[in-house]
């Protein structure tokens, strides 16, 4: 997880990217952040910013599955169309915001039945507290509830670690904080991938915080009366747990449905696939799956599946195990899809040099799995919205008694279920008994979070931690003049490349001497494989074209066919495959290259003798361009 950040005017590309690494240069945003940019020994024109910290650095970060269905919340939030503006946009957003509302509002009525659950499951009081036992139960349980979403917002708020609060020193005073943001949510909600500070403001996301601890003390409210009114009341209050989750899944169900409306239709604009248009509503559903499942099997972990309220609460379990199928098979078909396809280089008749053996081809083929998430992850989505409609009208009358009728048996999708959610709290646990804070096994499991976590936490206040709102700006400022007014090569790898990206886009912005300090060489970057696919307001190919264009064209793309992340950036594959290399910026590399170690795939960029030629070749061209100011 690094970037290279090069001074023109050190010694060359090739010893620059084998320098030890075990050095550090004392540049740090502030005196207590992890990220830093690393120096080469006696070489203080070349740095490596690290920012692995940001991802993996905390000692809690072992716990966050536990916000991984309000990161996944977040994200789907970022999954806008890409339109600039109208009424479309508007209503995805404003749907995403409601949906983000309707995910604190469910944490609290399943944080309310599993401790009513597990308090049940420890039975009998001592004497001296009052009521009876269903009224203990009931009592101690809600009152669990708000300790462990205290909890919660506690995780959430202690692994930012200030990210929302971090502002470098060159932007100046902060505004003071307002009750009322500039726009209704903030204006992270409408900053595109080019803001120049890639910042979600710390007051903005105070507000967000405000908003959603007032929805959370509603909604707790809510749910005690709502249980001390109904039939049973405090001795019983499973039927009326059971019509707080149903009403909180219908208000997700028409936030996501309208969010669906909004991206369905394409246009001019949007040319993308019908899976990857829906992804961002499947992604929503899916976060709604994975809090209800978690919780649900927790429940089961902790107290046994037995203690589970009957009824309503649990009508909807066996759904998720079939989705899960459908996940599976719909993964299995698209491999073999893509196995029994023909790569780009085979069908342009370049595979001789781009893969010259059976192993390469194969993967080279298999590697065009990301291209099909969107539709393993629709699958699960769609899945989950057919079955849970169909259940709900089917099982309603008999799961409303939660003494008799329906009843959840133990079929091949419950057991499914309960195993698969059994494997993301066993990781869980893992995590947090093997690291015992080793940064190295930590750093292996951040690996998983760099996309997800890059965005700022607008949605949803409990997301995991966004880490490119301190990256981006300590970025900017280290191009920006940081290190000197004279030219710099940015060589950045695979997330590091969507990165610079957000640093570059500021670079059209300033005086043409600033641009021409720039040069950027980028390899296996997942911007149009992924990001221009999921997130295509913020992340548009065309202005990715503009970028290079600002830059003089001096930004060159390079992957290989057999990555599975990164691919062509300016271009499609095909035409890479086909044309002269370098010839719109984008360079296919031969795997294996010519020293036979094997099928490299996404790794071992680095050293490749083609990545340091391009960044020399930069720092050669750029050696006599003039200072330019800070951009």
């Amino acid at each position: 997880m690094e970037i290279r950040v090069h001074g023109i005017g050190g010694p060359a590309a090739e010893s620059t990217l084998g320098c030890d690494r075990t050095t550090f240069d004392s540049r740090r945003s502030q005196p207590s952040a992890r990220s830093s940019f690393r120096r080469c020994p006696g070489n203080f024109g070349s740095h490596a910013y690290h920012w692995a910290p940001l991802t993996s650095g905390s000692r809690t970060f072992a716990v966050w599955p536990l916000l991984l269905p309000f990161t996944l919340a977040n994200i789907a939030g970022w999954m806008a169309p890409p339109y600039r503006s109208g009424r479309r946009i508007a209503v995805y957003r404003a749907a995403a915001v409601a949906f983000g509302l309707t995910m604190t509002a469910a944490v609290v009525v399943w944080a309310d039945i599993a401790g009513w659950a597990i308090w049940q499951r420890v039975g009998k009081l001592p004497g001296w507290v009052p009521g009876d036992s269903g009224e203990q139960h009931f009592w101690l349980g809600v009152a669990t509830a708000a300790l462990v979403l205290l909890l919660f917002v506690l995780a959430a708020t202690y692994t930012a670690a200030g990210y929302e609060r971090f502002r470098p020193e060159s932007w100046g005073p902060a505004n003071g904080f307002r009750w009322r943001p500039a726009q209704p949510w903030g204006a992270g909600v409408s900053k595109r991938l080019d803001d120049p500070r890639f910042f979600d403001n710390g007051g903005e996301h105070r507000f967000r915080w405000r908003v959603h601890v007032v929805v959370a003390a509603l909604t707790w409210s809510a749910v005690v009366t709502w249980a001390l009114t109904a039939k049973g009341g405090a001795r019983d209050p499973s039927r009326a747990f059971g019509d707080a989750t149903v009403a909180v899944g219908a208000l997700q169900a028409l936030t996501v449905g309208v969010m669906a409306i909004a991206c369905l239709f394409p246009n001019r604009l949007d040319h993308r696939p019908l899976d990857w248009r829906l992804l961002g509503p499947a992604t929503a559903t899916i976060a709604s799956m994975l809090l209800g499942g978690l919780a649900i099997s927790t429940i089961a972990a902790v107290a046994s599946f037995e203690a589970l309220p009957r009824g309503r609460v649990i009508m909807l379990y066996d759904a998720y195990g079939w989705s899960i199928y459908a996940a599976v098979l719909m993964a299995v078909g698209c491999a073999c899809y893509c196995l029994a396809s023909p790569s780009e280089p085979e069908r342009s008749g370049t595979r001789s040099r781009l893969l010259p053996t059976l192993a390469a081809r194969l993967r080279a083929r298999l590697a065009r799995f990301l291209a099909y998430v969107a539709s393993i992850v629709c699958a699960v989505g769609l899945t989950f919205a057919a079955l849970a409609s169909v259940f709900t009208v089917a099982r309603w009358s008999a799961a409303g008694d939660a003494h008799g009728g329906w009843r959840l048996s133990a079929t091949p999708p419950v057991e499914l279920a309960r195993w698969s959610f059994a494997v993301v709290l066993a990781v869980l646990f893992l995590n947090v008994a093997k690291s015992r804070g080793n940064p190295r096994v930590l750093r292996r499991i951040g690996n998983i979070w760099d996309i997800i976590t890059f965005w700022p936490r607008t949605y949803h206040p409990l997301a995991v931690r966004p880490y490119a709102e301190r990256a981006v700006p300590e970025l900017q400022d280290a191009v920006g003049g940081a290190f000197g007014d004279g030219p710099v090569v940015l060589a950045a790898h695979s997330q590091g490349a969507v990165l610079a990206y957000a640093v570059a886009r500021s670079l059209p912005r300033t005086a043409g001497t600033a641009r021409a300090r720039i040069g950027l060489v980028t390899f296996g970057a997942p911007l149009q494989s992924l990001y221009a696919q999921a997130f295509p307001h913020y992340v548009d190919l065309n202005e990715v074209r503009e970028t290079r264009a600002a830059l003089g064209g001096r930004w060159t793309n390079l992957f290989r066919f057999t990555d599975h992340v990164g691919r062509a950036v300016f271009t499609s594959d095909e035409q890479a495959a086909e044309s002269a290399p370098a010839a719109a910026g984008d360079v296919p590399l031969p795997d294996p290259d010519q020293t036979g170690d094997g099928v490299n795939g996404h790794n071992d960029y680095w050293p490749h003798p083609a990545i340091r030629a391009a960044v020399a070749g930069y720092e050669a061209s750029a050696a006599g361009a003039p200072a330019g100011a800070r951009p």
